[in-house]
């Protein structure tokens, strides 16, 4: 409901941790300069090539930062769509898996998709990291998850 409070369409929403924070995305369902306009009557919008910002004029009514991508709106804690920019298409370390937002969109049209990836060192003393990536979907049929790939 919040998304669609600012006209953003959601036929379907991912819930993807990214950064240390819980983010909801959904792909844009319209062009990109559209949205980016609309949003300029209640938003400071900062056009960075290829992605926006766009942080709320008044926090009391709406609390979120937007982050508008030329397929993607992602809904984000205020003050964190920066940070969540540099993390967002950075695979894991040492792999050539999938961004989250490719594995999150990648999945079957359901009604909620999410991905979620957990990284970390190995061992302190060295620079292996390990790295699993959980995809879960649900649609009216039920939940099929994917764990620890």
């Amino acid at each position: 409901r919040t998304l669609e409070d600012v006209g953003v369409a959601t036929p379907t929403l991912a819930a993807i941790q990214i950064a240390g924070l819980r983010l909801w995305a959904t792909p844009l369902g319209c062009e990109f300069d559209e949205l980016v306009a609309r949003l300029q009557r209640d938003f400071e919008v900062r056009d960075l090539g290829g992605a926006a910002i766009a942080t709320p004029r008044d926090r009391t009514k709406f609390a979120h930062d937007l982050i508008v991508r030329a397929d993607t709106v992602v809904l984000c804690p205020a003050q964190a769509a920066r940070r969540v920019l540099a993390a967002w298409d950075r695979p894991p370390i040492g792999s050539g898996a999938l961004s989250l937002r490719q594995s999150a969109f990648g999945l079957a049209s359901a009604a909620v998709r999410i991905a979620i990836r957990e990284t970390g060192l190995l061992d302190a003393g060295t620079s292996d990291s390990t790295s699993h990536e959980h995809l879960i979907r649900v649609d009216a049929t039920g939940v099929d998850a994917t764990l620890g790939q």
